[in-house]
Parts: structure tokens; C-alpha cells; sequence
């Protein structure tokens, strides 16, 4: 819990009780909050020095991350203690709702080493599955159930099994998803004796006997089916629907409902906070 109400010129704090090797791991049925004060006009990240704030412009920022899978009491709360942070420090700060694979520029400098999103399964259970998402920061996120529905020939998949981590690579995958791919993968290997196997799209009947039968074991090659490459997949930003919310305290209890998709107009708010 964020607790010093001394102010520091940078600063990023993980309102989530974390130990910081997990800052950047978030489960996809949890909500979090991030607190960032740095001097106007700078960046921070989780490595950034603390330092005592003399006579200089901070701006502060804070972020609510809201997984897919959560509740919406939970993001009520987050949503609630978001308010509260920043009453707390004065009504300075700028606040941001982060929704899971939607995350913003600001929200993802913060770390520069990427994020993972997990499911809430038991962390040392394998086999598993993860996607490394097309963005400018490496987003690794866990995928539910283990299936070739998943892969397609522009994405870099990462199985991961009790002893062989394997980097399968699509053809038309680029430079950056492999690199990043391959950063999250030894950082799985870490304090581990786990095996790194590289495949190549098309190629895994090649593997040495051993490392395919257990990769077919998990991803039987007899039902393999790749999406073919999209242009507008990988160069197309993506759409997103805009969506206002209305959070409010109703006997004792934070809710999170929602009013409409965009646009939005002004008479679309109103200081009514019963729900």
C-alpha cells in the first residue's frame, strides 16, 4: 500500500501489495492500481531513483487496470479507491482506467521490460499457453486452454511444458514479437533447467523426436490448422467500442454500471449518484 505522504519528484508505486519481481504480472481476474509522480514533463519507470521534491512542477498519475475475467464489484472498489488516492494526495493527479489488452502509451512506458497477464490458475501447472501481443512494449498473456484455434502465421506463441519451453514463430511474424518473445522466455527459464526449443511455422515434424512428441502431446499435429497472415490484422489498428460508467456507492457497496456506447455528449453526465 502506497503510504508516505512525503513528495518525491519521480515515483511509481504498485497499490497492490506486490513484491517488485512482480511488478508488470497482473491476473486477468484481479484489478490494480499504479500511482506514477514524476517532474512535469519527464518519465518514470518502476527503476526510476527516488528523490525529495524541491521546487520543482509534479504531475501525478493514476491508473486503475481492470482485468477481463474480474467482477464488477472489484472494479467498483478500484475504481472507489482511485477517488480516494487522489484525495489523498490533494486532487492533483490524472486519473486512467486501463482495460486488459487495451492499455495506454503512458500506462505501458512505465515498464519498458513488458507485462504479462495471467489467468488465475495455479502458477506452477503446466502446460500453458501464451500470445505475445503486437505492441511497442511486450505484452505476454496467458491463453485459456491449449488448442490450435490460437495460432496463426503472424503470431509468436510461447508453450510452456514442466521442462521445455517452446518459441513457436509464425512465418509472417515480425523482428519484434520475436525478440520479445524470446526476452519472455528466459525470463521464464529463470532458476529453472528448462529447455529452449525454437519452431519454426511449418516445420515441427523436423523437431528431434524427443522435443515433438511432447510438443504433439500438448498440440496433436494431426489437427494443426493456421490462420492464414491479414494485412489489416497486423497494420490496422484496431477498433474499439467507447463506453461511459457510472460508479457509485449504494449501501455500503461500489458499483460500476454501464450507461451507453459513444458519442457522448454533455447531458450524458449528471451529479446523480444513486444506481
Amino acid at each position: 500500500m502506497w503510504h508516505s505522504r512525503k513528495l518525491r519528484k519521480k515515483r511509481l508505486d504498485f497499490i497492490c501489495g506486490k513484491l517488485r519481481e512482480q511488478y508488470g504480472t497482473f491476473i486477468n481476474t484481479e484489478c490494480y492500481i499504479v500511482y506514477a509522480a514524476c517532474q512535469y514533463g519527464q518519465s518514470c519507470t518502476i527503476d526510476t531513483v527516488e528523490r525529495d521534491a524541491k521546487d520543482v512542477t509534479l504531475e501525478y498519475h493514476i491508473h486503475f487496470w481492470i482485468g477481463s475475467e474480474t467482477t464488477p464489484d472489484k472494479s467498483g472498489v478500484a475504481a472507489y479507491k482511485t477517488v480516494e488516492l487522489d484525495n489523498f494526495i490533494g486532487g492533483h493527479a490524472v486519473q486512467h482506467r486501463e482495460a486488459e489488452s487495451n492499455e495506454s502509451s503512458r500506462f505501458l512506458s512505465y515498464l519498458k521490460n513488458g507485462i504479462k497477464i495471467l489467468t488465475n490458475k495455479s502458477k506452477r501447472i503446466y502446460p500453458k499457453l501464451y500470445k505475445i501481443l503486437k505492441r511497442k512494449t511486450p505484452i505476454l498473456m496467458e491463453l485459456s486452454g491449449i488448442t490450435w484455434q490460437h495460432f496463426s502465421s503472424s503470431e509468436v506463441m510461447i508453450l510452456r511444458t514442466s521442462k521445455i519451453i517452446y518459441i513457436w514463430i509464425g512465418r509472417n511474424a515480425n523482428e519484434a514479437e520475436k525478440k520479445h518473445a524470446l526476452m519472455m522466455a528466459f525470463d521464464m527459464k529463470q532458476n529453472s533447467s528448462d529447455e529452449v526449443v525454437f519452431v519454426d511455422d511449418g516445420y515441427e515434424k523436423t523437431l528431434p523426436s524427443n522435443l515433438r512428441d511432447r510438443f504433439n502431446h500438448h498440440l496433436p499435429l494431426s489437427k494443426r490448422l493456421i490462420v492464414p497472415h491479414s494485412e489489416k490484422e497486423n497494420d490496422t489498428p484496431a477498433k474499439h467500442v467507447l463506453k461511459l460508467y457510472k460508479c457509485a456507492e449504494n449501501n455500503g457497496k461500489y458499483r460500476v454500471v454501464e450507461i451507453k456506447n459513444g458519442p457522448f455528449h454533455q447531458k450524458d453526465l449528471n451529479s446523480d449518484v444513486s444506481m
